[in-house]
């Protein structure tokens, strides 16, 4: 799961990756079925303006009881700003998920520290873009919310600061709740295949 923390102005996005490991070809060299990693982008919930954020965390505590009993839930939490309060919140639910605090930021390398995950926001946005492009990530038939999706992507901008580094956002006016819910999804999702490839886990497809 993924939720972006909206502010005054923003919408609060709740989404929901499943995670498939379907059996491919044997490997030649160990005659194994070789595992792929194959999401979908299954529920999608933009949260009204000024909802506040106890009403978002019983929101999310009705979709983690309902994916629960059918696999690990992991909840990946937009922890930048105000975010940080809304972290604590969720924790103190006491929800049957892992929940994964990340703060978004402008810079160039990934970090860890006090229970917080920092991510550049590039890193996120292009992983994404790479998921959509290689088929890895495919969005469900009928999803109310796909099309706001996709214009997300297409207007997202690239911005290059005085110092040389880029950042991401959505054009002025615009918003880009939906694709910073799923970005954040997909992260937690790559940072699991890599701890599973160095364990001789499941091989990304």
């Amino acid at each position: 799961m993924g939720l972006d923390l909206g502010m005054r102005h923003d919408f609060t996005a709740l989404i929901v990756v499943e995670r498939r490991v379907p059996l491919g070809e044997r490997d030649l060299a160990t005659y194994e079925y070789r595992k792929i990693v194959k999401l979908g982008l299954r529920h999608v919930q933009r949260i009204a303006l000024g909802t506040e954020y106890v009403e978002i965390v019983r929101r999310v505590e009705r979709v983690v009881e309902q994916l629960a009993p059918d696999g690990p839930v992991q909840l990946v939490v937009d922890a930048t700003g105000v975010g940080g309060a809304v972290v604590g919140l969720l924790r103190r639910a006491g929800m049957a998920c892992r929940v994964m605090p990340v703060t978004i930021t402008g810079g160039d390398a990934e970090g860890f520290g006090d229970g917080f995950y920092r991510v550049p926001k590039r890193d996120l946005v292009i992983g994404l873009q790479l998921m959509f492009e290689q088929g890895t990530l495919r969005i469900a038939s009928g999803l109310r919310e796909r099309e706001a999706l996709v214009k997300e992507m297409t207007e997202m901008q690239v911005k290059v600061t005085s110092r040389g580094n880029e950042q991401y956002e959505a054009a002025s006016g615009h918003h880009d709740d939906i694709v910073s819910a799923v970005s954040l999804a997909c992260w937690a999702v790559r940072k699991w295949r890599s701890a599973e490839e160095r364990r001789g886990g499941p091989v990304w497809g």
